[in-house]
C-alpha cells in the first residue's frame, strides 16, 4: 500500500520549514446529551468514545479538503504490570473516508485501526518512521499533521472519578491538535493550532465543523451513509476549478504534490 498523501489542509499562510510551531488555542463544547449519544453509538460498535470523536475529525477534514485518505496521529499507552514512569507511544490511524461508506463501516474501520495500534503500541514510532522511510516534505510530518486525543474520566475506588485535560503548549508539534476532554457536563474540545499557518477564524470554523459532524454521527443510524452536513453547494459559481466547502471558501487548499504559496481568493459574486 502506498504511503498516505498529506491532507491538503486549509492553511491561511505559506508553510515554512523550521523547528517548533507557535500555537494558539480555540475551545468549543459538546453537550452532555450528544456526548452520551456518542458513547451509546460507540458501545453499539464495541469501541470507545474516542472512535466516533476521531471519526468526526476525519469527516471534518474530508469535507473541508476533499481528502478521501485521512491519517491522524494519537497517543497510546503500553504500560504493563509493575512498570512505572511515562509509557506512551505515538501511532498513526489511517482512515479512508468515502461517500459510499455507511456510518457503521466508517466507525468499524476506525475501531479496527485503533485495536491494531494498541496491539503494536510497544513499537517506538521513531523506529517505524526509520524503517519505512516515507517521503518527506518541508514543514510536514512523516505520516500526519493532525493529532487527536481523548482525556476520559476514570472511575477509582471510593466513588471518586478522575478527569484529565489538555495542557496547551506554547510550541506545538502539529498543524492541528484536536484534544477532547470528557467531564460531567459533556465533552470539551480544545484545538491547539499553528498560529503562523491558521487565522483564529479558520481554527474556529474547523472546530465547529468537527462538532457538527460529531452531533450528526450521534443522530445517525449505523447503516446510514456517513453524515456530511457541511458539503458545498454545487449551484454557486466559483472562480477556481474545485468547489470549496462553506466557511473555508476564501482560502486555497494546499496541493498534495508540491507546496505553493496560499493567498486569499477574491469574493465571489452571484
Amino acid at each position: 500500500m502506498p504511503f498516505p498523501e498529506p491532507v491538503p489542509l486549509p492553511v491561511d499562510h505559506p508553510r515554512t520549514p523550521g523547528p517548533g510551531r507557535r500555537t494558539a488555542v480555540h475551545r468549543e463544547r459538546l453537550g452532555s446529551p450528544t456526548t452520551e449519544a456518542l458513547e451509546e453509538l460507540a458501545r453499539s460498535r464495541r469501541t470507545s468514545l474516542f472512535t466516533p470523536l476521531a471519526g468526526a475529525v476525519a469527516l471534518a477534514l474530508h469535507t473541508a479538503t476533499g481528502a478521501a485518505d485521512v491519517c491522524l496521529g494519537t497517543a497510546v499507552s503500553h504500560r504493563t504490570g509493575g512498570t512505572i514512569g511515562c509509557r506512551v507511544n505515538t501511532v498513526a490511524l489511517r482512515t479512508p473516508v468515502r461517500p459510499e461508506l455507511t456510518c457503521g463501516q466508517l466507525l468499524d474501520g476506525l475501531a479496527d485501526r485503533v485495536v491494531g495500534a494498541l496491539e503494536h503500541a510497544a513499537l517506538p514510532f521513531d523506529e517505524v518512521v526509520r524503517a519505512l522511510d516515507p517521503p518527506r516534505r518541508p514543514g510536514r510530518g512523516p505520516f500526519f499533521d493532525v493529532w487527536v486525543t481523548l482525556w476520559d474520566e476514570i472511575d477509582v475506588t471510593g466513588g471518586l472519578r478522575l478527569t484529565g485535560g489538555p495542557v496547551p503548549l506554547r510550541d506545538g508539534l502539529f498543524d492541528l491538535s484536536f484534544q477532547f476532554a470528557r467531564d460531567r457536563h459533556g465533552t470539551c474540545l480544545t484545538l491547539q493550532y499553528d498560529r503562523d499557518l491558521y487565522e483564529p477564524a479558520t481554527a474556529a470554523e474547523l472546530s465547529r465543523r468537527v462538532l457538527r459532524h460529531a452531533a450528526a454521527l450521534a443522530r445517525t443510524r449505523p447503516r446510514n451513509r456517513f453524515p456530511c452536513p457541511s458539503r458545498p453547494s454545487p449551484a454557486r459559481p466559483r472562480p477556481a476549478r474545485s468547489a470549496r466547502p462553506r466557511g473555508l471558501h476564501r482560502f486555497r487548499l494546499e496541493r498534495r504534490h508540491r507546496p505553493r504559496r496560499l493567498v486569499r481568493c477574491p469574493p465571489t459574486t452571484n
